[in-house]
């Protein structure tokens, strides 16, 4: 919209990108919202959180999948 020329500022930016988030998100948006003030708050700053949180997620889905089959063996036997 901007290369239209369209004057966006930030905060609707960032207002959109939050709206749009689906319900995975929302611990983090309800964070966000509650912590930093959304008027100086960039959308790149945003996209940092929510990256950030979404590798979170999947470390802790990994850490999950890799202890859902523990060995059963003895090692002292």
């Amino acid at each position: 919209m901007r290369a239209y020329g369209e004057n966006i500022i930030e905060k609707k930016i960032v207002q959109k990108i939050l709206i749009t988030c689906t319900e995975k998100y929302d611990s983090i948006i309800s964070a966000i919202e509650e912590s930093r003030d959304l008027e100086k708050f960039t959308p790149t700053e945003l996209v940092g959180s929510l990256e950030a949180h979404e590798k979170r997620l999947n470390r802790r889905n990994e850490n999950t999948i890799e202890n859902a089959f523990p060995s059963k063996t003895n090692k002292w036997s």
